[in-house]
């Protein structure tokens, strides 16, 4: 994901391209030595942080990297609870997509799924598949995932309880009011 970054901020006019640090790391545990007005965590990123004490340190060196007034983006899924309880089926089991950059289809094989509403936590075993242009496999692995998943009102608790006081929220990237079982995009201002 940072390479594909990279590569499209190479593309930007030198003065945008020198406002823009990708940083790998520890989002639970960094200092950059500097703040910024902008923060964004996409694609549900922030959910990999499956201990809420993580969550609060990521949430608090976030706020300390932010100039007053500045904002922090975040999205999340917003959790649709028929699928957190422990027996809940994947939402999808066998999936495909393309893959431009490997100019290849991709299939992604739920072979198991665990749920801990106890802890918030959804987790998957997954078998990733590329295929060629004859359908023959190429390449081939299994990995797994855990998210936590994180309710509206459990978010603005901890986004207020780290200093930030939420401006917007959204079920979309197109600015659509909150839904249940939709996105969370969310923005907040450092206090």
């Amino acid at each position: 994901m940072l390479d594909l970054a990279a590569q499209r901020i190479a593309t930007l006019p030198a003065a945008v391209a020198a406002r823009i640090d990708l940083v790998r790391g520890d989002m639970a545990a960094f200092d950059l030595g500097r703040t910024y007005d902008w923060i964004v965590i996409a694609a549900r990123a922030f959910q990999h942080l499956i201990e809420p004490v993580q969550q609060r340190a990521a949430l608090r060196a976030m706020h300390r990297h932010l100039k007053a007034g500045g904002h922090l983006v975040m999205h999340l899924f917003d959790p649709r609870l028929e699928f957190c309880l422990p027996d809940a089926p994947p939402l999808e089991r066998v999936s495909e997509v393309w893959d431009p950059v490997a100019g290849c289809r991709v299939r992604r094989t739920v072979i198991a799924r665990h749920n801990d509403p106890q802890r918030q936590l959804v987790g998957e075993r997954l078998r990733l598949e590329a295929f060629d242009s004859s359908g023959a496999v190429v390449a081939a692995e299994e990995t797994s995932w855990a998210l936590r998943w994180t309710l509206r009102q459990e978010m603005t608790w901890l986004l207020e309880l780290c200093g930030f006081q939420p401006v917007e929220q959204w079920s979309d990237f197109h600015g659509a009011p909150p839904a249940y079982g939709k996105e969370q995009v969310w923005i907040a201002r450092a206090k």
